[in-house]
C-alpha cells in the first residue's frame, strides 16, 4: 500500500530515470526545511557537473567571480535552497538535474538555463542536460563547461556543443505551441491503451498538464495554458539537434549585430534617397514593398538558420525616414505651388 515504495522500485529498476529539482533563492530558502535541503545535497553532491575548465588555460582570474560578480555585472545564477524530492525516491534514481526557469520582463518565458551553482559548492546541471548525458551515456570526461573571465562561454556534452550566454543561459527554438510534442495520459500508458513500444529508444518526459495544477508558463509561441513540461521538451530537441539549421538555440552573436546595422544603413541611407527623388506615391509602395521583403527575410533567416534578427529598430527607421522625407517634400512642393500660385495671380485672372 505504500505508493512512494512502489514507485521507487519501478525507479530502481528502470535504471535511467532523472528526477528534477528546484532550487531557492536566498529569501525562498529561509522558508523550507535547511535540514532537509541539507540531507537531499547529500545525495545530489555525487551527481555535480564535471568540469570547469577556465579560458584561456591557467588563466589567472577567480573562477567564482567570473561566474557571479554584480560588481562587474556577472549574473551567473547563486542560489541558497533546495526543494527536495523525497528521500526513497532521490536514492533509486540514476541522477538528478534542476528545472529553474527565468521569465524575461514582459513575462514570457524565452530562456533556459544550463548550470545553477549552489551556494559556494558546485554547479548542477540543468534537467535536459543530464536527461542527455543519461540516455546517451556520456562520460564525465565528456562533460566540460570553458568559462572566461566574463563569464561561461560554451559547454561540451559529449558530441554536442552549444554557446550560452556568460550567465549560463540559451535562447530556445521553440518548435511551435503545446502539444507540438506527442502527449499520453498516464492513465492510457498504465492500462495498457498506449503499448510499451511507443517509448522504446525514446526520451520521457512525465509532468503535469492539467490546468488546475498551475504549472502554467507563457511562451513566445501561446500565452497561455502551456505547460511546463513541454518546455524541457522544447531544450531536449535543440540540444539534441543544435548543429542542425533551425532546430538548435536561437543566437544573437556578431554577424547578427552586422546585419542589423547593414539594414540599418539601408533603410536609413539607402531608402532616403531613394524618398527623395520619388514621387510620394512611389515612396509609398516602395515602403511597403521593403517591408514585406524585410519581414520574409527575418522569417526565413529565423526558421532556417536560427538567426534572431531585429525587426523594431530597422523597421523604424525606414518608416520614420519615409515619414519625414516625404512630409517634408510635400510641405516644400505645397509652398512652392503657392508662390507660383501668387505670381501668377498678378498676370492672369484665376
Amino acid at each position: 500500500s505504500d505508493n512512494d515504495a512502489i514507485l521507487a522500485a519501478a525507479v530502481q529498476r528502470a535504471g535511467n530515470v532523472v528526477l528534477g529539482h528546484i532550487f531557492l533563492d536566498e529569501e525562498r530558502a529561509k522558508a523550507m526545511d535547511a535540514k532537509a535541503a541539507e540531507d537531499y545535497y547529500n545525495i545530489l553532491w555525487g551527481h555535480p557537473f564535471p568540469q570547469m575548465i577556465k579560458v584561456p588555460e591557467g588563466a589567472a582570474f577567480d573562477i567564482s567571480k567570473a561566474w557571479n560578480d554584480p560588481l562587474h555585472g556577472h549574473d551567473g545564477p547563486v542560489e541558497y535552497g533546495i526543494e527536495s524530492n523525497i528521500r526513497i525516491l532521490a536514492e533509486a534514481a540514476r541522477s538528478y538535474g534542476f528545472f529553474n526557469y527565468e521569465p524575461d520582463r514582459d513575462g514570457i518565458f524565452r530562456r533556459g538555463l544550463s548550470l545553477i551553482r549552489y551556494r559556494d559548492r558546485e554547479w548542477f546541471p540543468a534537467l535536459p542536460l543530464e536527461m542527455i548525458k543519461v540516455y546517451e551515456d556520456i562520460k564525465d570526461q565528456s562533460e566540460v563547461a570553458y568559462i572566461n573571465e566574463n563569464g561561461l562561454e560554451r559547454i561540451e556534452l559529449g558530441p554536442h556543443t552549444f554557446r550560452t550566454e556568460p550567465d549560463g543561459t540559451f535562447l530556445i527554438n521553440f518548435a511551435g505551441p503545446f502539444k507540438t510534442y506527442p502527449h499520453y495520459s498516464m492513465a492510457d500508458v498504465i492500462d495498457g491503451t498506449v503499448p510499451p513500444s511507443t517509448f522504446k529508444d525514446k526520451i520521457v518526459l512525465m509532468g503535469p498538464t492539467a490546468l488546475g495544477i498551475g504549472d502554467l508558463r507563457p511562451m513566445p509561441f501561446q500565452s497561455s495554458d502551456y505547460m511546463g513540461v513541454e518546455l524541457h521538451a522544447n531544450v531536449l530537441d535543440n540540444l539534441l539537434h543544435n548543429n542542425d539549421a533551425g532546430r538548435g538555440f536561437l543566437r544573437r552573436g556578431a554577424r547578427e549585430e552586422v546585419l542589423d546595422i547593414f539594414f540599418i544603413l539601408l533603410f536609413g541611407v539607402g531608402m532616403g534617397y531613394a524618398f527623395a527623388r520619388l514621387k510620394p506615391l512611389q515612396s509609398t509602395f516602395s515602403v511597403i514593398a521593403a517591408l514585406a521583403a524585410f519581414g520574409g527575410v527575418l522569417y526565413f533567416a529565423f526558421a532556417h538558420w536560427g538567426m534572431w534578427l531585429y525587426l523594431v529598430i530597422p523597421a523604424g527607421t525606414l518608416v520614420v525616414n519615409y515619414g519625414a522625407i516625404t512630409s517634408f517634400r510635400m510641405v516644400f512642393e505645397e509652398r512652392e505651388k503657392r508662390k507660383v500660385r501668387k505670381t501668377f495671380e498678378r498676370y492672369v485672372s484665376p
